[in-house]
Formats: structure tokens, C-alpha cells, sequence
């Protein structure tokens, strides 16, 4: 069942079209398909669902990832360290006692108009100094 993750971008797209096929043409249930295609019933579901809501071309592979690049700059992520190691949230007007996350990415947002999720914000800080994690952080 596991063997869907295993296969390349264009393996899974030619599997999505194969269930759909099998589907559509009544040849059996999703039960059956997930059996015969090596993947989960909930993934089967997910992909006739999605085709039968958006059709054939939501079954291609997509670029996944941030669109356009970083949204963030290397000096931008080096100057929002060196806030986060030398000052606490509440020094720099925002809402917090201690840096979390989520005050981190209120910071970027109010600095530089840069809105980010926080599993990206944790992306930006963690390849970085590891005293930043034991200092003034609870949840980085």
C-alpha cells in the first residue's frame, strides 16, 4: 500500500488516471482500486473526488514548493536572528513574552510586509544558531 510515495511525480499521475479510468468506466469500487493500483482507499477517494469536482487536469503533478523563489532575503533572516537573540518580543511592540513562532512571523510581517506560514518561519530559523533555540525561544 505504501508503494504509491515510492514512485516519481509522473508514475503517481499515470496511477491517478488509471483509478479514474477504472472508476468512471465501473469496473469495480474504490475498495477494489485501491487493491489493485497499491494505495490507500483514502487516497483513491481523495483523487475521484478531486476529479469529479475539478476534473482531469487537477490530476497532473503540480510544482510544488514556494512559488517565486524565497520570500525572504539572507540579510532580512540574518537581521530577524539577531533581534530574536538579543531582544524579546514585547521590545519590539509585539504581543508576546517569549519568542515563539507565531512572533517571529508577526515580526516579519510588521518589518517587512512578508507574510509567512509558520512552518516557513521555522524553516528560516532552524539552520541558524543554536543558542537561539536555547535562549529566548519556547516553541522555535
Amino acid at each position: 500500500m505504501q508503494d504509491q510515495k515510492r514512485k516519481n511525480k509522473y508514475a503517481q499521475e499515470e496511477t491517478r488516471f488509471r483509478i479514474v479510468d477504472y472508476l468512471k468506466n465501473k469496473r469495480g469500487t474504490q475498495k477494489q482500486a485501491a487493491k489493485i493500483f497499491g494505495v490507500t482507499e483514502r487516497a483513491v477517494n481523495k483523487i475521484w473526488n478531486k476529479y469529479k469536482t475539478e476534473g482531469k487536469r487537477s490530476l497532473l503533478s503540480k510544482k510544488r514548493g514556494v512559488k517565486e523563489g524565497k520570500k525572504v532575503n539572507g540579510m532580512q533572516v540574518a537581521e530577524v536572528r539577531t533581534l530574536v537573540k538579543d531582544k524579546l518580543p514585547n521590545q519590539l511592540k509585539l504581543p508576546y513574552g517569549l519568542w515563539t513562532r507565531e512572533a517571529v512571523q508577526q515580526l516579519i510581517e510588521k518589518r517587512y510586509g512578508i507574510s509567512l506560514n509558520v512552518k516557513q518561519v521555522g524553516r528560516y530559523l532552524s539552520p541558524g544558531d543554536i543558542r537561539l533555540k536555547k535562549t529566548h525561544t519556547q516553541s522555535l
